[in-house]
């Protein structure tokens, strides 16, 4: 694990915005550079697109990238008490755009024009398809980490997040990407006055769910459910030392020189996904490093 060489790659070939983050993560830059990088991926209407994550390159502004801005900045450290002028409007611009776009109560993970545009098979837009809780979970987290408590956004945000809780609480899910963003509700609701029954009854079944949901080690190759796909936390969310550690070891397997693929294929438009393949690999890297660093510290 070379931190020099992997920033050679990150500056290489990263965007400004995952340049930024390993700035902020590994070489103590101000966070405000994050904020900076990620505006260019925001539009008029306060909602973010342009590919920002990059299995879907549409342009237009959608829930889903929206989310994925709002968490990178709650990922380098900000919240409603720390944040700078510059960062507080694109928030705010945000935050309006996301009141524009809520359906019942929920933010679809899709929008129409994303079949217009080169993605992976599971951005393609199906009108018939279910909202789930994805990405929603993840909006209500950063508004409850981004707001002010006396505001009707943290109102809001506070009592839909109390509904997917307890709807969690009913209905079992071990999908990855659903328990992700469960994850990041888990800790916006820790600095809350969430009444502490239902806050450990959430905390017992979310861990034991993402415990359930990690996939066999023998299985990892390919798309996997595996211990390094969640947000940091420093219970580790209950998953065995064993487990930790073979996520470490599997990380050092599969490095190649000072990158990692991403282990996974759109299954149309393989040419634009071998372009957007190469923006994965500093996102991983800030990713993965952190994980190895958490782990091992």
């Amino acid at each position: 694990m070379n931190l020099e060489s992997f920033k050679n790659k990150v500056y290489s070939q990263g965007r400004d915005l995952e340049v930024a983050i390993f700035n902020y993560l590994f070489e103590s830059d101000e966070r405000e550079m994050v904020s900076y990088a990620l505006s260019i991926f925001q539009n008029k209407d306060g909602g973010f697109g342009h590919g920002l994550e990059p299995d879907s390159i549409n342009p237009n502004s959608s829930p889903f990238q929206t989310s994925v801005a709002l968490e990178t900045l709650c990922d380098v450290g900000y919240r409603y008490e720390n944040i700078d002028p510059y960062t507080k409007e694109l928030v705010t611009r945000a935050f309006k755009y996301l009141d524009l776009t809520l359906v019942n109560d929920r933010w679809p993970s899709t929008i129409p024009s994303n079949n217009d545009y080169p993605c992976a098979v599971w951005w393609m837009h199906d009108p018939q398809k279910p909202v789930g809780i994805n990405p929603t979970a993840s909006i209500l987290a950063s508004m409850l980490h981004l707001s002010s408590k006396r505001s009707s956004t943290y109102k809001k945000a506070y009592n839909m997040a109390l509904e997917v809780v307890n709807q969690f609480l009913v209905e079992t899910t071990l999908e990855k990407h659903d328990l992700i963003v469960l994850t990041r509700l888990y800790h916006a609701l820790k600095d809350t006055t969430v009444e502490p029954v239902l806050f450990q009854s959430f905390k017992e079944k979310l861990f034991d769910s993402i415990q359930q949901a990690i996939d066999p080690v023998e299985k990892w190759e390919g798309y996997a459910t595996m211990p390094f796909d969640f947000p940091l936390d420093e219970d580790n969310y209950g998953i065995p030392q064993n487990v930790l550690d073979a996520g470490v070891e599997y990380l050092h397997k599969t490095l190649k020189h000072n990158y990692w693929e991403p282990s996974w294929v759109w299954y149309k438009d393989e040419d634009t996904f071998e372009i957007q393949s190469i923006k994965w690999h500093a996102i991983l890297i800030n990713h993965y490093v952190s994980y190895i660093t958490h782990i091992q510290k």
